[in-house]
């Protein structure tokens, strides 16, 4: 189970957003699960290949292999948007 946050208030400019490639289910209790396609907030990254992201209100450790960095606010903005069709169809 992974561990909650509380949200944020502003956004922070130096964290680095990247996108989920495929699902992954956590294994452990400090792991944080998702779904591809999902926007995630990249808050450590370590050597080990195991980094700390935030998705909505919740944190925990995902394996970097999973992540792919967006890189310009385009990119994040299609995720958001394919994510929300996505919900809205699966509802």
């Amino acid at each position: 189970m992974a561990f909650s946050c509380p949200p944020p208030h502003t956004i922070q400019e130096d964290i680095e957003h990247y996108y989920t490639v495929d699902n992954y289910r956590a294994e452990e209790e400090d792991e944080i699960s998702f779904k591809k396609g999902v926007v995630v907030d990249v808050l450590k990254k370590s050597l080990n290949g195991w980094w700390v992201v935030k998705l909505d209100s919740i944190m925990g450790l995902a394996p970097a292999t999973f992540l792919k960095k967006i890189e310009n606010q385009e990119q994040v903005e299609a995720a958001q948007v394919s994510l929300q069709l996505r919900n809205t169809f699966y509802s």
